[in-house]
């Protein structure tokens, strides 16, 4: 977003116009295909709001494209440029990334200890439940200190799994 008194050359004022700005965005990029697979590229668009919160949440971006599994920005992209269409293939080799929808790629995280009630337990089946009560990476630092016996800051997101 190009806001007013924020970025250099900014156009946009804070209020109705932005929020009409944000919607278009989220609402035009949603199911955006690949016109030479028809397989959707793009899940949705989420608000920082609605991934971030606490004192540092105004420095992440406005808004964050969810790509699905194979797709992402371009390389161009990643580093401040601009692309030459909407998708490209990428010729390059892959070795990892990190701006897939974290809702498409689950992780994996191996522990030799038991877990908090609210951690799946290591027996499967697992019966599904909301992502919110499964653990996420953010619970990754709180139990880290919690393990190290060092008081886990007021601020920090997430809680410790032990």
């Amino acid at each position: 977003m190009n806001f007013k008194g924020r970025e250099r050359e900014g156009i946009l004022d804070e209020g109705t116009e932005a929020e009409r700005v944000r919607s278009a965005i989220q609402s035009g990029l949603a199911g955006t295909p690949d016109t030479a697979t028809q397989r959707e590229a793009v899940r949705g668009v989420s608000r920082r709001e609605e991934l971030y919160s606490g004192p540092y949440m105004t420095s992440a971006p406005d808004l964050l494209v969810n790509f699905h599994p194979g797709f992402r920005v371009s390389w161009e992209s990643a580093v401040g440029g601009f692309a030459n269409s909407l998708i490209a293939d990428n010729m390059r080799k892959w070795s990892g990334d990190h701006i897939i929808d974290p809702e498409a790629v689950p992780g994996i995280l191996f522990v030799n200890r038991n877990l908090s009630a609210g951690s799946a337990p290591a027996v499967a089946p697992v019966p599904p439940r909301s992502s919110k009560d499964l653990p996420n990476i953010i619970d990754l630092a709180p139990t880290i200190l919690n393990h190290l016996g060092v008081p886990v800051p007021q601020t920090m997101e997430g809680k410790s799994l032990l």
